[in-house]
């Protein structure tokens, strides 16, 4: 990575390569028992957060001084692509529901119901079973929103460098005593992860001098204090259920995660396949984010019927067999690869006969 201020580092797309991945990973629930790893809560010490870090590095001090239009940009972007997968998975629901997708806890959707939840999710408030991983999508839209004010407001103030101390220190006080509250949104986590936004941003600002200590070879003795810590009993990270081992742990493990991820970044990215690879799949982590609990669920119907399981083991969410989470993780990335790949070719078919139909009649 040569600039922090490129408009599009690919640098950065492999670092959300990662953090897609290890989401993926971590819904697969792997256990490697060679080494008794449960890889869930390896990945479950960083993989929401390093978003929220991403999110703070490519903010931009121009960003601060119209915080509003910064936030309708950002929800902008996710609000769309949200509503359009809701809408497809609410009109798919009773077609999987009979192919024995789901099980009792699940029902067959009414028209109204249909409706109701369609456009209820225009304002996030309906997120399909198969789209459980997207709570965390209104909750990142808030923690930016509030790092965004905040950091309008220290600017505008005589001593903005304390101010932006002082509003990382309260967020991160009142996030970690928040995760006793159950608030809408999951906004009591949208305000734990503002001092990380905070953090990224500070990286970025002083990337030139910090970029040096994190060599390519640091993510092996990240890994191995995360794998130290999740061998211990100091309990689990587990941000949907607001848990967060310890108010004193958390943004120390939290910030040993990111050096995790921005290390192997740095791995990876000097390797012309994984590099292009990670970065491909960085750029399509909202479509992977979308997508990897239905692809976990046709891997189960698959080999479900292939090896003749009960309909009652198939249904289980959010996958049926522990074993085969490596096959889990493939497809959970490779699926929505191909949905995302199938539907921009066609996309673009579309568009290209378009061109032709309007050349013929000029």
């Amino acid at each position: 990575m040569e600039s922090a201020t490129t408009k599009r580092d690919p640098y950065i797309d492999i670092i959300k390569g990662i953090g897609i991945l290890s989401i993926v990973a971590g819904h697969s629930g792997g256990n490697i028992g060679l080494i008794r790893l449960n890889l869930s809560a390896f990945v479950y010490l960083y993989h929401i957060m390093i978003f929220f870090f991403i999110a703070g590095f490519c903010f931009k001090k121009e960003h601060g001084l119209r915080p509003y239009l910064y936030i309708g940009k950002r929800l902008g972007s996710v609000l769309p692509l949200f509503a359009a997968y809701s809408v497809f998975f609410v009109l798919l629901h009773n077609p999987l529901f009979r192919l024995g997708f789901f099980d009792e806890s699940q029902h067959m959707y009414s028209r109204a119901e249909m409706v109701s939840y369609c456009l209820n999710a225009f304002v996030f408030q309906h997120i399909d079973i198969l789209l459980g991983a997207f709570w965390f999508i209104p909750m990142y839209i808030a923690a930016v929103g509030f790092f965004g004010v905040l950091f309008s407001v220290a600017e505008r103030t005589g001593y903005p460098r304390f101010f932006h101390v002082l509003f990382a220190v309260l967020s991160g006080g009142l996030g970690v005593y928040a995760q006793n509250l159950s608030l809408a949104w999951h906004i009591q986590t949208s305000v734990l992860a503002v001092p990380v936004v905070y953090g990224g941003y500070a990286v970025r600002k002083h990337w030139d001098c910090i970029k040096r200590f994190i060599p390519s070879w640091g993510f092996a003795a990240a890994g191995c204090i995360l794998y130290w810590i999740v061998t211990r009993p100091v309990g689990f990270v587990e941000l949907s259920l607001n848990q967060i081992i310890s108010p004193w742990l958390f943004y120390p493990i939290t910030a040993v995660g990111v050096y995790f991820c921005m290390s192997l970044g740095k791995f990876l990215g000097r390797r012309n396949l994984s590099g292009r690879l990670f970065s491909c799949i960085g750029k399509n982590s909202y479509h992977i984010m979308a997508l990897h609990f239905f692809a976990f669920k046709i891997v189960d119907m698959v080999y479900g019927t292939l090896t003749q399981k009960e309909a009652s083991v198939i249904c289980i969410f959010p996958h049926a067999f522990d074993y085969l989470w490596p096959v889990y993780d493939f497809f959970g990335i490779v699926m929505p690869l191909i949905f995302v790949g199938v539907i921009r070719l066609g996309v673009k078919c579309f568009n290209t006969l378009l061109s032709w139909a309007a050349s013929a009649k000029s």
